[in-house]
């Protein structure tokens, strides 16, 4: 199982690797993958404890469970934030066209019309 230290350590090591931003957010949509698919797993073991009336091991499964919730959306910021970072390319060599009435781009000014 992954620890907050192990989690700590695979996102430095994905943001020091030298890819493509598409790359380094899929790595990190993974790892958000992998620590939901935990977080739910002790979800669950929390709720088996509950049914047994074991509630301090349900607190700590259900504790746990946030922990690695938390991680999962950090890796998912990490993720948008590796992409809003990237510079915007179009493939295929295309590129975006002049329009041919100035009146119709979309930074016009709306007190000309």
């Amino acid at each position: 199982m992954l620890t907050e230290d192990k989690f700590l350590k695979n996102c430095q090591t994905i943001r020091e690797q030298e890819a493509p931003p598409i790359r380094k957010a899929r790595e990190f949509l993974a790892l958000s993958r992998k620590m939901r698919g935990l977080g739910t797993h002790l979800m669950d073991l929390g709720f088996r404890s509950h049914r047994q009336h074991q509630d301090r091991q349900k607190r700590r499964f259900w504790a746990a469970a946030a922990n690695f919730f938390g991680f999962a959306k950090t890796a998912r910021e990490e993720a948008q934030a590796v992409l809003n970072g990237a510079p915007a390319k179009l493939s295929f060599g295309y590129s975006p066209r002049p329009y041919a009435d100035p009146g119709w781009e979309p930074n016009a000014n709306a007190s000309d019309r």
